[in-house]
């Protein structure tokens, strides 16, 4: 875990640095303090130090690095002592979600230290890192409900306390309620990680782009679909929909945001394929700029189409009933060519690009746009497949 978990683990664990500075002289075998220099440190007080230097650096690699060194020279000098869990709970804190296999280990072995009364370590934040570790490797149901638990347990103890990792927990389990088609489930999991970010991290786009989206599609899941539900839906989606900036191309596109284009788009699919039809409102007036050339775009690109006849609802997608949205991005060489036609985004997903592109391809431009890049270069059209009521 981070700089926020170490100094609370800091603030509960008061004899951390009397028990470092009594292991020089008391905890290490005699033979093995004997044969230290007058200058020398234990290399697991050396490492722990490196460690938190590295914690307040903000280096997490360097401080996984550290803390795993001090956490194996603490089991050689030291063996089964409290010193030995607390580095190994340290080390777990700091990969319990990069490596959850790695951080288990860590923790059943702080956690078989603290069973034998060697040593105390925070109950709560102990079964949370455990639960979120066995829930990453084991993706079953018990080991979700024991997650959650631990989640609820750990935020009504501490709310103060509550860190970014606890907002990755909650999201984790929102992505996989998902997959297991438990839409309420994941609807409350990403509200829970949206709470996180906006209280302690408000600014990180990304994170909540992706808490955005899965809430938002969940919210289009679930049957019957109402147009509250559609709403609810289009309302996550446009939020997420505005927050990232303007894409440099469509080769660094970032995949997120290419999917929140994609769903929010289908979220108008959805509504106009409702007997009882709502207009959907966007939380900002005007286009949205996509690219980097469309920055300071003009309102027409003056472009007039010979032919641009657009794709037809396949059969097979017709009858099974399926809704969706297609994002296709195209330039226009200096001949009125339509060039490199690819598709951004679409759900659902290999359903409906095939025909889009097809299209795409035949288009033919009868007069040349204004020259400017964002008529020239990134231009999209969106084409949504609904089924009319």
């Amino acid at each position: 875990m981070g700089a926020f978990a170490m100094q609370s683990l800091w603030r509960k664990l008061g004899f951390l640095l009397t028990a470092l500075a009594l292991s020089i002289a008391f905890c290490l075998p005699a033979r093995a303090y004997q044969e230290q220099s007058s200058s020398e440190s234990p290399t697991h007080i050396t490492e722990y130090k490196a460690y938190m230097a590295a914690l307040d650096a903000g280096d997490r690699d360097a401080a996984a690095r550290h803390s795993k060194a001090a956490w194996e020279a603490a089991e050689q000098a030291l063996g089964d002592h409290q010193l030995t869990a607390i580095l190994a709970f340290n080390y777990a804190q700091q990969v319990f979600i990069s490596d959850p296999e790695a951080a288990l280990i860590a923790l059943r072995r702080a956690d078989a230290l603290v069973q034998i009364g060697l040593v105390e370590l925070p109950e709560t934040e102990l079964r949370l890192y455990t639960a979120y570790a066995e829930y990453a490797i084991n993706d079953r149901s018990k080991e979700a409900r024991a997650l959650r638990e631990a989640l609820i347990a750990a935020e009504n103890l501490n709310p103060d306390e509550v860190t970014m990792d606890e907002a990755s927990m909650w999201f984790l389990l929102s992505q996989r309620d998902m997959i297991r088609k438990n839409y309420r489930r994941a609807i409350e999991s990403a509200d829970e990680a949206e709470a996180i970010i906006n209280n302690l991290d408000p600014d990180n786009v990304d994170f909540m782009m992706r808490v955005l989206l899965i809430r938002g599609v969940a919210k289009l899941m679930p049957t019957p679909l109402s147009t509250d539900d559609i709403i609810d839906s289009h309302f996550d989606l446009d939020r997420a929909y505005w927050l990232p900036p303007p894409q440099k191309d469509f080769e660094s596109f970032d995949p997120t945001f290419a999917r929140i284009i994609a769903w929010h788009a289908t979220t108008y699919s959805v509504m106009a394929s409702m007997a009882k039809y709502e207009p959907l409102k966007s939380s900002s007036n005007g286009p949205r700029p996509i690219f980097e050339t469309d920055i300071d775009a003009p309102e027409d690109c003056g472009i007039e189409w010979e032919t641009r006849i657009p794709p037809k609802y396949p059969r097979k997608e017709l009858a099974n009933g399926y809704i969706g949205a297609v994002i296709v991005i195209f330039d226009i060489s200096d001949t009125g060519n339509i060039l490199h036609p690819r598709i951004l985004s679409e759900v659902p997903t290999k359903k409906f690009s095939k025909i889009v592109l097809q299209s795409a391809e035949s288009w033919r431009i009868k007069t040349m746009p204004i020259d400017h890049p964002s008529c020239r270069l990134n231009l999209r059209s969106v084409f949504a497949f609904t089924l009319r009521p």
